[in-house]
């Protein structure tokens, strides 16, 4: 368990226990793919632990937060998926993400995390024999991923709370750090910020010059070495 309040799930947990919530997850799904739409219908239905709302085609904002709203976004489909997946978030609901097999890597399963997405379901095989785990693990405040991402998720959050001093970033670059260590892009870390993406290679090109590494992968590592060490090395100065 990361945190006070967030646990884990991963698509190889054995024998996972899921105890019935007082309220049945409300979900949704969001799609323009009918054999998707047609086969993800019937699974939910056929589930009863499960409250199946049907397709939303536009992200309405609701302030009822008493039920556990869940949306099935499939990022194959909908092009905008991430605006969509801000704007459920925002509205107190939580989203899956519908992602291709073949894409379900790491480094792509952290990114969609970091933006903001509570669990990644590749459209597998296997689906039918996940997707209620899924859903009934992030309605109960899990982070749904893969075994892989798991690790990595764990390590790169070790890393952020190193005892590598920052104190001679400005507040804004030290927003700016976190994410990139997170393995966010110039342009995701510039949408979550709501700045300019030119104003985020300004802060990165400062970020690096202050910490005397050359790039966003010394960055991590020399994070991450610390964390390893539980020794402080030198802060982050003025060059």
């Amino acid at each position: 368990m990361l945190g006070p309040t967030l646990a884990l799930n991963w698509h190889g947990a054995r024998n996972m226990q899921i105890s019935s919530p007082a309220i049945q997850p409300h979900v949704y799904i969001q799609s323009k793919h009918p054999f998707l739409l047609l086969m993800i219908g019937k699974l939910l239905n056929d589930d009863a632990s499960l409250y199946y709302n049907g397709v939303v085609s536009t992200m309405v904002v609701r302030t009822d937060v008493s039920k556990r709203r869940i949306l099935l976004l499939d990022s194959c489909s909908i092009e905008h998926w991430r605006e969509s997946a801000y704007r459920w978030n925002d509205s107190g609901g939580k989203t899956i993400l519908l992602v291709p097999p073949q894409s379900g890597n790491t480094a792509a399963e952290l990114r969609f995390l970091y933006l903001g997405v509570h669990g990644v379901l590749p459209l597998s095989a296997d689906l039918d024999g996940k997707i209620s785990q899924a859903i009934h693990s992030v309605a109960q405040g899990r982070v749904w991923m893969t075994n892989g991402a798991v690790g990595e998720f764990v390590k790169r959050a070790v890393c952020l709370s190193s005892p590598f001093s920052l104190e001679n970033l400005t507040t804004r670059e030290h927003q700016v750090a976190k994410l990139i260590v997170s393995g966010l892009a110039n342009k995701e870390i510039a949408d979550i910020l709501a700045i300019a993406e030119r104003t985020v290679k300004f802060h990165v090109s400062n970020i690096l010059q202050k910490c005397n590494v050359e790039n966003r992968r010394d960055l991590l590592v020399r994070l991450c070495n610390t964390a390893d060490s539980q020794k402080g090395p030198a802060a982050c100065g003025e060059r």
